[in-house]
């Protein structure tokens, strides 16, 4: 094809076509020359174009996205718009692009997204309000790459900080096993990179100030109370706190006793410390301790900590002394 000259797009184009257009901006300058630079249009007719139409776009270096019979025209076929620009470019298998190209598959042709918050609904909200369709367009572009730069960092950075220092272990729970993440870093985001890009059931990071955080993923709807009780009171022992309200123990939020420690309720997740908490000193209870901690907790089948009831050291046991629900009973 000559240089692109102008991008032509359907009436109040929805997510498809529009990320499409932002997958050629920044994929497809070789094969599509001059793509930054042309102007865009809106085809605001009933019909499709005529063949002599269609034909004259293309000797003059137009395109377009989602128009029957167009340059991405992705009617009769299984493909989303997006989907097709990727193929043409030969990036559809590219890593950092995966999540947008499913997004936009399901919505295109399931419409699986079209709620509150979602940006295939919000497209929908301006349109109502009567945007103007470059507008619209404009801010959509700018989105998409904004949460794409998001999906390359986590591609790069966190990928590498993930592999280099995760430290995974197994936990049998039920009939299955779950993925516990044990992670010395920095890196604010690596825990939730864990949990959506590695299927880590549990994230425990530790950073290097000694503040401690145990993430869930909602996924698998962890009960974490026995946890948050069991570190509440090992901290209270190791200060030497021995008038303890066990009522208090597994309650959401901060307790009097136990500062150091937020539980955030809605968020399943044992927090020490937060940027919005940045005087709270760091946890007193070693790393390996809050690890065993959590994997009794949600272990299942745990025998080399209690061999079963005859065995069962009762009152020299550190989990006994805990409150662990298991053995109180």
């Amino acid at each position: 094809m000559s240089q692109v000259t102008k991008v032509i797009f359907p009436n109040k184009p929805h997510l498809d076509p529009i990320v499409a257009y932002w997958v050629l901006l920044n994929y497809g300058q070789e094969k599509f020359g001059g793509i930054k630079e042309a102007g865009l249009a809106v085809w605001k007719a009933a019909k499709a174009p005529e063949a002599e139409t269609l034909k004259d776009w293309q000797r003059n270096g137009i395109i377009s996205f989602d128009i029957e019979g167009g340059t991405f025209d992705h009617h009769g076929s299984d493909n989303c718009t997006t989907f097709l620009v990727a193929q043409e470019l030969g990036i559809d298998q590219n890593p950092e692009i995966q999540s947008l190209l499913r997004y936009v598959q399901e919505d295109d042709t399931a419409g699986l997204h079209n709620k509150f918050g979602d940006l295939a609904g919000i497209l929908k909200c301006f349109y109502k309000r009567g945007d103007s369709t470059e507008d619209i367009i404009k801010f959509t572009l700018n989105v998409i790459s904004a949460l794409q730069f998001k999906e390359k960092q986590w591609e790069t950075e966190l990928k590498d900080e993930f592999n280099s220092k995760a430290k995974i272990f197994r936990i049998k729970r039920h009939k299955n096993k779950i993925k516990l993440a044990v992670i010395q870093s920095d890196n604010v985001d690596v825990a939730n990179y864990a949990k959506q890009k590695e299927k880590i059931a549990v994230v425990i990071q530790r950073n290097s100030l000694g503040y401690t955080f145990i993430f869930t993923n909602a996924f698998y709807r962890l009960n974490i109370k026995d946890i948050v009780a069991a570190i509440r009171l090992r901290e209270m022992e190791l200060a030497g706190k021995t008038n303890i309200n066990l009522s208090l123990l597994r309650k959401p939020g901060k307790t009097a006793e136990v500062q150091q420690w937020f539980f955030h309720d809605a968020l399943n997740a044992m927090m020490n410390g937060s940027a919005a908490l940045a005087q709270t000193p760091p946890t007193k209870i070693p790393l390996e301790e809050i690890v065993d901690m959590v994997v009794f907790g949600l272990s299942s089948d745990f025998p080399e900590h209690c061999p079963g009831p005859a065995q069962c050291p009762k009152h020299g046991c550190q989990y006994y002394k805990l409150l662990f629900s298991r053995c109180q009973k």
